[in-house]
């Protein structure tokens, strides 16, 4: 599965250790001065050992001007969560308010990711549902990570900034009193698919006429995050089922929101002429379906090896979205298409796909232990990152299947400085050192002149 949701995980925001210096200099941007009273107190320093043990390569072009959406998007957490006071409980944190601390962390973060030559970015809500045991579900709202105060604010400032927003919406698989709907990565029943396809057709509805009074310019088709086995006996019979209720979503969601639909936030775009007549662009991402390279390729990974995977990648895609069903791909044709990106800083990212980087997860080492912080056993690399986004970036410009519009970072910007690890819970933010995110890494100064072309 691409990632799991954080659901009722409460995560804090304190500043965690220090490491070395910083052998990055972040990007340069307007500084908070010394006097000012309400500051954040994130450090970007980590170790020298995190660059890991490949050459960090440069940027070897621009994207086309053909690709007019260029989005680094926002990690899928809300960045205040709870653990915004001082540790005398005054409600304050580093002599904010929490309205003040959470906007500062959102302006900050948009200036970084409007440096970084971005001109939209995704933001990724959630909530859990009112009972798991009703036969119409409700979301939650005091549940949102993000509210709809705080999502119409962040609508504003970025557009003030030049940046549009998108909208995804992450579906739980819980309610507020922990109990489970459904199982993520399982296989629903017909009934159980029918509630969740109806819970989110209302959800999205809902959320469409609240984003068109803000004037978001894109909205996710289908939800993020919670993953569907459509397989074994009853795979046709669900799949078809499910895509008939997007094309029905898809129908409705034209008549409330006059921005743009894309689909595919699922993790994998399944084909089906009747919803692909009423979106307007899909979305696909070479690090959710493949690119699994071998240990001795990991072990002397090279841009041109990302490159060529993605590459063989482009080609197996198009022909599975548009010739699978003709003995001759003559497809005429295509929706545009948005690419993601998710490539983490961590040594196996390319023989052991995504892990949890937003807290601890338990894991069981090499030796048969199980720990209950698998996080604190990675190996932070960040040249393994800086890699594949450069070698998936050469691969974009190279590619000639896809009419590809748009590019993203896919919950690709952490919302702090932060680059040392830390998961527990009322403690740390989680594991920004092994995260997709590009925040402070090298791979940032790569993805930053392919958008805009400027370099160091």
């Amino acid at each position: 599965m691409k990632y799991l949701m954080l659901a009722y995980i409460t995560l804090g925001l304190s500043a965690c250790g220090a490491g070395g210096p910083s052998s990055q200099a972040p990007l340069a941007l307007q500084t908070i001065t010394p006097d000012d009273q309400c500051s954040l107190p994130y450090l970007p320093d980590y170790p020298d050992a995190y660059l890991g043990i490949h050459p960090i390569p440069a940027p070897s072009s621009t994207l086309s001007s053909t690709i007019v959406t260029r989005s680094i998007s926002f990690k899928d957490y809300n960045g205040a969560y709870g653990n915004w006071k001082d540790d005398d409980g005054d409600g304050l944190f580093n002599n904010c308010t929490k309205q003040q601390f959470t906007e500062k962390l959102y302006l900050y973060t948009l200036e970084r990711i409007k440096a970084a030559g971005a001109n939209s970015a995704w933001i990724y809500n959630y909530g859990p549902w009112v009972d798991a045991n009703a036969e119409n579900l409700e979301i939650y709202v005091p549940g949102y990570s993000l509210s709809d105060e705080l999502v119409g604010w962040l609508v504003s400032e970025a557009a003030g900034m030049g940046i549009d927003i998108f909208y995804a919406w992450q579906f739980s698989t819980i309610d507020k009193n922990q109990n489970q709907i459904f199982e993520m990565g399982s296989i629903p029943t017909m009934p159980v698919l029918k509630k969740l396809m109806n819970a989110h057709e209302t959800n999205m509805l809902n959320q469409a006429i609240f984003l068109e009074d803000l004037g978001v310019k894109r909205i996710s088709l289908d939800w993020n995050a919670m993953f569907i086995c459509f397989c074994g006996d009853t795979k046709e019979e669900l799949l078809d089922y499910y895509l008939q209720r997007l094309s029905d979503l898809a129908g409705q969601l034209k008549n409330t929101f006059s921005g743009k639909i894309e689909y595919g936030q699922i993790g994998r775009v399944y084909p089906d002429d009747t919803v692909f007549s009423k979106i307007d662009s899909l979305y696909l991402n070479p690090s959710w379906q493949g690119l699994q390279l071998t240990d001795e390729q990991n072990s002397m990974l090279t841009v041109d090896m990302v490159r060529e995977a993605t590459l063989i990648w482009f080609e197996q895609e198009y022909y599975r979205i548009y010739c699978s069903e003709e003995s001759e791909c003559q497809t005429t044709e295509q929706n545009p298409v948005t690419v993601g990106m998710q490539i983490q800083s961590r040594d196996n990212m390319f023989t052991e796909g995504w892990v949890e980087d937003g807290f601890c997860t338990e894991g069981t080492l090499e030796n048969g232990a199980v720990v209950p912080c698998i996080q604190d056993y990675y190996t932070t690399d960040f040249s393994v990152q800086a890699i594949g986004y450069e070698g998936i970036l050469q691969a974009i410009d190279q590619q000639t299947y896809f009419q590809i519009t748009g590019v993203d970072i896919h919950t690709g910007y952490w919302l702090t400085d932060t680059l040392i690890g830390n998961g527990e819970a009322n403690v740390g933010e989680g594991f920004p050192n092994i995260s997709q995110s590009i925040r402070g890494k090298p791979a940032e100064k790569i993805v930053q002149y392919w958008f805009n072309g400027i370099g160091n």
